[in-house]
């Protein structure tokens, strides 16, 4: 009998075979087995194939999860074998990024995220605002970027900060503590918001300013 953690862990194998399928692809092509275009035809397949096993496993994993908090609220003990029990629930990623892409006029890429636990006001599966990297949204605490907000560059949002409505974090900026940055807002450069500040409306926050306490701008 399987369990929803074995699931889990065939559905991850079932992943690493991209890696045996490139080494394929690669060993054809030079061989001049394979022509450029043929490439440019299985690469597209790949993605396609991959991007639905990986969704499959992600899958499992919500799987694995459920049952965790299911068991824990029920005082019930998990299932013989089951390791999800061994799984630290405030360790794993906070969110991930869908395939969903915008262009900044500038010509930066952004992806939107989406999330894979539940924290503070956001539940697994809502999806988030738009930023470029991991480094621009910490995975280890309760920030949050949402609604069509943007965060990109060297920009950080981390602690229980939340940047939402159609607000742009960029440059070196840092938006952090409980701040909140929303409506049409810009926080530039090196600007800092921390602390309980908030920064709204039309607001722009730029150079080496910092807005902090109970701040309103």
């Amino acid at each position: 009998m399987t369990t929803p953690v074995l699931d889990l862990e065939q559905e991850i194998m079932n992943c690493w075979r991209v890696v045996d399928d490139i080494d394929l692809l690669y060993g054809n092509l030079m061989d001049g087995n394979t022509t450029i275009d043929d490439v440019g035809n299985i690469l597209l397949g790949m993605k396609h194939l991959y991007q639905m096993r990986f969704e499959k496993c992600f899958n499992r994993f919500e799987d694995v999860m459920r049952e965790r908090r299911e068991a824990r609220k029920s005082n019930l003990p998990e299932a013989d074998g089951d390791l999800s029990a061994d799984i630290p629930l405030e360790n794993t990623p906070k969110y991930k990024f869908t395939e969903a892409t915008f262009r900044t006029s500038n010509g930066i890429m952004l992806r939107q995220i989406q999330a894979l636990k539940t924290f503070g006001d956001v539940r697994i599966g809502d999806l988030g605002g738009w930023i470029e990297t991991e480094y621009n949204l910490s995975q280890s605490d309760t920030a949050w970027v949402s609604g069509n907000a943007l965060v990109y560059g060297n920009a950080q949002v981390f602690g229980d900060a939340q940047v939402s409505g159609n607000a742009w974090v960029f440059g070196d900026a840092q938006v952090s503590g409980d701040a909140q940055v929303y409506g049409n807002a810009w926080v530039s450069a090196k600007a800092q918001v921390f602390g309980n500040a908030q920064v709204s409306g039309n607001a722009q926050v730029f150079g080496d300013a910092q807005v902090s306490g109970d701040a309103h701008v």
